[in-house]
């Protein structure tokens, strides 16, 4: 298993380790990226969660006479903003995960147009191991 803290830690040793056993620069690439829009999207909830609790808060304050009108207008907005970059993360990361089932086999289109995932292959179970020689 790639472990993704390590190829975004020092992604050029990763990369001479990883083709080491084979793996190529474009297939660390592909997880790279996927790890980076799969991180972009997390971010851009966390953007919506602030912008939620700041509208929260302003209307609060306007309920309480202490609000003024333009904060409340600049938290919807701001509010606005960050679910729009949500949406945009979030197509990001479809199509990153799309590119990344493409690339490695297991995306398929139908005729439709429609796709699916190719199920992936069962591994053989491991073989017993051969038993000890008696001395």
């Amino acid at each position: 298993m790639l472990d993704i803290h390590f190829l975004r830690e020092q992604p050029d040793l990763a990369r001479e380790r990883l083709a080491l056993v084979g793996c190529t620069r474009e297939e660390v690439d592909r997880v790279l990226a996927l790890d980076q829009a799969r991180r972009n999207f997390e971010n851009s909830e966390l953007g919506v969660t602030l912008g939620e609790r700041r509208v929260a808060e302003q209307e609060l304050r306007m309920q309480l006479g202490r609000g003024v009108t333009r904060d409340l207008l600049d938290a919807q907005a701001d509010l606005n903003a960050a679910r729009n970059a949500r949406t945009a993360a979030l197509v990001n990361y479809t199509l990153a995960r799309l590119r990344y089932w493409r690339d490695m086999g297991l995306l398929f289109v139908r005729d439709d147009g429609s796709w699916y995932e190719a199920p992936v292959p069962k591994s053989p179970p491991p073989s017993p191991e051969p038993p000890a020689p008696k001395p």
